[in-house]
């Protein structure tokens, strides 16, 4: 074991890149002054004055901010947003509120219009008394923008130009109706009738649709129900129709855009993965509760429902083969599904009761129990992080697994109260993105420090409270006082 241990040492001391911006030295980093928010520089000197009573972090060229004070623990929001120059892009207005996404600015007046702006473009829609939602998650800055109205319809909008360009005509809501990766899965909603017509429930019909608003099909009868990833597809196909026989219950009907439809929950579909092109790569499978794309491992992750109605997790490629058989007992829900991530997929076994790490061949590199002998519960992390590295909890405390190949083994005991922290709040001044740029905030007997992919000490523990590094510094906190520290602990700037 500890020859074992070396050898993921040595691999995890290799140098790895900064995953910071390039332009570090056009960096712009919030600061607070006497209450009030400003920004420095690389350097540490002030180059937008103290004014707003909070500001957020820049994302290129514009930043959030605010001229009222945000609640505790509210959602991050502001109600203006200014540029590098520390002028207004879009000035604070009353009743003015505005959230950011990764790509776009959504914006609310005074009267629950919505707007937004782009952050690529520049181009601000202001606010219109129609738009009842702009819906920005999930979104790749790439495509239209999705828009709910007041009328309940959704359609979307050029990002550049807020013209309409595929019309409102989508009637339901879906957590997928941004597009992304040039495809977007928005829905209608439809009504479960009886043979009376009397409505006994109602639900979603979903639709994949291209930038343009063509709606994608697949020949045989196959119906696209996920997002397309490398030219690939999972699909839906009708099996058999569903006849009720006599005292076997009614049928029902879906009405969908004043039209009716068999109930497709009342017949029997299959699951299976085909190309974007329509090659069918495997057969419709009833017993398939759940499928993704494949992953970046190439590698497709699906549920299958067993004979009790449980649900058993394996993997296949994206010729079908199945690599890992459905043998993992999974009780969570559906959602959860256990993708591979830097080559190690992490899977919680509920009839075994254990935690299960594989690799893409389908080797167990790593088992250990959900509960330990003295009644210690045992968990780990989602997925393995860039480097080898797997963050496991014991009865509540952090510590580090070291993967590699065939093998894992502890790279620390369970020593990290904590590995997360917001300074001001949980929400803001903090990506929550382990090792970025190589450091990870962990908290020991009460204080916050850094260490590196490694598990050694880089910032002695110190702070009482710290944020993930971002380019080339982390904002940090002590004694009341919030502090920039660069990736040796050195201090560039210090709130007076």
């Amino acid at each position: 074991m500890k020859r074992l241990l070396s050898v993921l040492l040595v691999l995890m001391m290799m140098p790895v890149s900064l995953t910071a911006n390039a332009n570090v030295d056009n960096a712009l980093y919030p600061i607070r002054e006497n209450g009030l928010w400003g920004y420095i520089n690389r350097a540490g000197e002030v180059v937008i004055e103290p004014k707003w009573a909070r500001a957020w972090l820049f994302d290129g060229n514009t930043a959030l901010v605010s001229t009222e004070e945000i609640p505790a623990y509210a959602e991050p929001h502001g109600n203006g947003i200014i540029g590098r120059d520390g002028n207004y892009v879009i000035t604070p207005a009353p009743g003015q509120t505005i959230n950011e996404e990764t790509y776009a600015y959504r914006i609310r007046n005074a009267d629950d219009g919505e707007g937004f702006y782009d952050k690529a473009s520049g181009f601000y829609q202001p606010p219109l008394p129609e738009y009842a939602m702009v819906m920005l998650w999930g979104e790749d800055g790439q495509g239209p923008i999705a828009v709910g109205r007041t009328d309940g319809l959704t359609g979307y909008v050029d990002r550049t130009t807020g013209e309409t360009v595929i019309p409102f005509i989508y009637t339901g809501e879906s957590d997928d109706v941004c597009f992304c990766g040039g495809y977007a899965r928005p829905a209608d909603h439809v009504i479960l009738v009886d043979d009376e017509g009397e409505a006994v429930g109602e639900g979603e019909f979903f639709y994949l649709i291209d930038s343009e608003g063509n709606e994608i099909t697949l020949p045989d009868g196959m119906a696209p129900i996920s997002f397309p990833r490398d030219g690939f597809v999972i699909y839906e196909k009708k099996l058999d129709e569903y006849i009720p026989e006599e005292d076997e219950g009614e049928r029902y009907w879906v009405i969908r855009r004043g039209e009716r439809y068999p109930d497709p929950w009342q017949e029997t579909w299959g699951t299976g993965l085909a190309g974007l092109d329509g090659t069918m790569i495997t057969e419709p499978d009833p017993s398939i509760l759940v499928m993704n794309p494949p992953d970046e491992s190439g590698m497709v992750t699906f549920l299958a429902e067993t004979e009790e109605g449980g649900q058993l997790c394996g993997h296949m490629d994206t010729e079908g083969t199945v690599i890992v058989p459905p043998t993992y007992y999974i009780e969570k829900d559906w959602w959860c599904t256990y993708d591979f991530v830097n080559g190690y997929a992490v899977i919680e076994d509920s009839v075994t009761e254990r935690w299960v790490v594989i690799n893409t061949q389908g080797y167990e590199v790593f088992s250990h129990p959900m509960e330990t002998e003295d009644g210690e519960d045992f968990r780990l992390d989602d997925y393995v992080l860039d480097g080898g590295v797997l963050w496991y909890q014991l009865d509540g405390n952090w510590g580090l697994l070291a993967v590699a190949g065939e093998h894992a083994a502890r790279l620390t005991g369970a020593v990290f109260e904590d590995r997360f922290d917001g300074v001001i709040t949980d929400e803001e001044y903090n990506d929550r993105k382990d090792f970025a740029e190589g450091l990870q905030q962990v908290k020991q007997n009460g204080l916050w420090g850094y260490i590196n992919r490694s598990a050694q000490w880089v910032i002695e523990p110190r702070y009482d409270s710290a944020s993930s590094f971002r380019d080339g510094l982390a904002l940090v906190e002590k004694d009341g006082k919030l502090l920039y520290i660069d990736h040796d602990g050195n201090i560039v700037w210090q709130e007076k």
